[in-house]
């Protein structure tokens, strides 16, 4: 039988992933994923990475109340975010919903659809990937911009931002595969606290299929070259970095 205490670890990923908590809570969780197995560990992560990229998927383009079944369109959501691959997919034990409602009525109040007022579209990605109509979604915001550094793995990494948006796309070009029993991990580091993790680059992101990922005004991106699975912080130095401002 499941340790209960594993079920309450997965139900913090929920407000985890949407920054509801607080420095000391997020030193909390992260030190409990860190000494938790690694099949919960990387549960956890498989669920933070769900809400996230499904919450990326929004625009924030106005603020307003939620319609009464807006939780179970989100709830829906983030169940077609899982991979679409069973055999990709950490088996998951459902963590309870009642937490899971309550963080996500907090995000919902705050988002609308784009293109149903009032609602949510969030489309499924395939693995961390967005889909095309996301990347030109950003591209298509008054503030819209472009940047690329070079890895020191070698490569180049491009990303296509909007601040106003909240959002931008991240794609390799020429970028060798992560060492044996290693991935590229993606990482939102704030101007003060810890970095938080967008996820791991389980497929190269590439111009037709990038990565996307979420940020605030003076946030910076990194990538670290992480162990299978990825790491709940980074455990090396960022091999490629920019500013996002």
């Amino acid at each position: 039988m499941p340790d209960t205490s594993d079920h309450e670890l997965l139900d913090l990923a929920y407000p985890y992933a949407l920054d509801a908590v607080g420095d000391s809570e997020r030193d909390e969780i992260e030190q409990r994923v860190a000494d938790a197995g690694p099949d919960t560990s990387q549960a956890f992560s498989v669920v933070v990475r769900a809400v996230r990229e499904t919450m990326g998927a929004l625009s924030v383009l106005d603020a307003q109340e939620p319609a009464p079944e807006l939780e179970a369109r989100i709830l829906a959501a983030l169940d077609r975010a899982r991979p679409a691959d069973p055999s990709a997919a950490v088996p998951l034990t459902r963590p309870s919903r009642r937490p899971r409602l309550r963080w996500l009525a907090a995000a919902a109040a705050v988002v609308v659809a784009a293109g149903i007022g009032g609602g949510i579209v969030a489309q499924q990605y395939a693995g961390q990937t967005a889909n095309p109509p996301m990347a030109e979604q950003i591209m298509r915001q008054p503030d819209a911009h472009t940047a690329s550094a070079p890895l020191s793995t070698g490569g180049v990494v491009t990303v296509h931002a909007s601040t106003e948006m909240g959002a931008a796309t991240v794609a390799f070009d020429s970028v060798p595969p992560a060492p044996q029993g290693h991935v590229y991990q993606l990482w939102v580091v704030p101007p003060t606290g810890a970095p938080r993790s967008e996820g791991v680059m389980d497929r190269m992101p590439s111009a037709s299929a990038p990565m996307v990922a979420t940020y605030s005004g003076g946030d910076a991106l990194a990538i670290t070259v992480e162990p299978a699975g990825g790491s709940p912080a980074p455990t090396t130095a960022p091999i490629a970095s920019m500013s996002m401002s």
